[in-house]
């Protein structure tokens, strides 16, 4: 993918994504929910927490797009927190202190099992950022940047928060995909983040996020998504031939990516009320 696919791919999944931030974070909420939160700003029956959550989640995906272009440093990752954690994080968007309340890391039975040193100072931690950022394989930078964020446990609170929304950024810049921990997989993930944490060893944590957290696009054709916008709204090949006014050997060609005009494309954006752009672009 190019930067604007993978742009418009993590808009699509901008629900998905903050539900699995809900998720990790034990928070009650379905997805449904948390859709309807994102739309609207409130849901009732939903603690001030809860919802604050899901919408400072939804701004700091906004300074993410609009800052897409900005170097990936301590000053972005502490606007992140900031953002993220407006309303449900102590002091958001400030370097956790000696003078802070002490974090632990809690595990199944809900018992302190490791607790992070007190941050370095800001400029080493900076350049430990810039470091892992310039890993040449893109991947391999997200990754290492999430473990590095959420181990280091830089604030009060939203540390997994800051080093997703980090992991996507170092990703989105590059079009490598998202970074999504898939909600059956949300124990897994916690439990070998943990193991991390207590054995200094990435190898496992670093291994699952490569393989179950990274998505990559399916890319697909004009013409195939002509075929999958006709068939989910239940319209046969010849019922859409005489919607958009072509022959159905015509509509059997565009499917196949052949004999495809600006009109109709026109004609299909508007019908189905999507811009034209998506049905060029190759997107998921």
């Amino acid at each position: 993918m190019d930067r604007a696919q993978n742009i418009l791919m993590a808009k699509k999944h901008i629900v998905e994504n903050i539900y699995s931030s809900v998720k990790i974070e034990g928070l009650g909420m379905t997805f449904p929910e948390t859709s309807v939160i994102l739309e609207n700003g409130k849901l009732e029956g939903k603690t001030f927490d809860e919802v604050s959550f899901v919408n400072d989640l939804k701004h700091a995906w906004n300074y993410l797009f609009d800052h897409i272009d900005d170097q990936i440093d301590l000053e972005l990752v502490k606007a992140f927190n900031r953002i993220s954690g407006k309303y449900t994080v102590n002091n958001a968007g400030s370097i956790r202190s000696i003078f802070d309340e002490p974090v632990g890391i809690r595990g199944s039975r809900d018992d302190i099992v490791w607790t992070p040193d007190i941050p370095p100072r800001s400029s080493v931690i900076n350049d430990e950022i810039i470091k892992k950022n310039s890993i040449p394989d893109r991947v391999d930078a997200a990754v290492e940047l999430y473990i590095y964020l959420a181990k280091g446990q830089f604030f009060n609170d939203g540390n997994k928060r800051v080093a997703s929304l980090v992991c996507n950024m170092t990703l989105i810049q590059s079009g490598e995909g998202l970074f999504i921990v898939p909600v059956e997989e949300n124990l897994t993930f916690k439990e070998l983040l943990i193991n991390y944490y207590i054995t200094d060893d990435p190898l496992r944590i670093k291994s699952f996020i490569k393989d179950k957290c990274i998505v990559k696009p399916s890319l697909k054709t004009t013409g195939q998504k002509i075929q999958i916008l006709r068939e989910r709204a239940g319209i046969s090949r010849e019922e859409m031939a005489q919607i958009i006014g072509v022959s159905s050997e015509r509509m059997y060609e565009m499917e196949r990516d052949k004999n495809i005009s600006e009109d109709v494309i026109r004609a299909l954006s508007e019908y189905f009320e999507i811009e034209k752009e998506e049905l060029i672009i190759d997107t998921i």
